[in-house]
């Protein structure tokens, strides 16, 4: 078998397609690098805020780090997600003025509504 690389035009035009599906974002503006998700940031913020209503953290904070790495989260689809993930997918539970995100100094947490 051989593989060949794709020209990075090709490689360019599925990570756009990607990214109108919702599945992917360019980090730069030069879309030099990209976020590829496996669910798209609302699908994500749809499953995080079910784990929290079905949790009993509507109301509550959490950390980041207990969404991601914490003890109640280890059979969560979402947990190991990417911080910058995340952190999108919480922006859009925000948006839907479902959560509000806490990011100053070294404090980073979600409050659920």
């Amino acid at each position: 078998m051989i593989i060949g690389r794709l020209p990075s035009e090709a490689v360019l035009v599925i990570l756009e397609e990607l990214g109108k599906s919702g599945n992917a974002s360019p980090l730069d503006k030069s879309k030099q690098r990209w976020l590829i998700y496996w669910h798209t940031l609302e699908e994500w913020g749809d499953i995080i805020y079910n784990w929290a209503q079905e949790s009993g953290f509507i109301g509550s904070v959490c950390t980041l780090f207990e969404l991601t790495q914490g003890e109640d989260t280890t059979e969560q689809e979402f947990h190991g997600l990417d911080t910058e993930v995340l952190i999108r997918s919480l922006r859009m539970l925000e948006i839907a003025k479902k959560a509000e995100l806490i990011l100053f100094d070294d404090n980073q947490g979600v409050k659920f509504f």
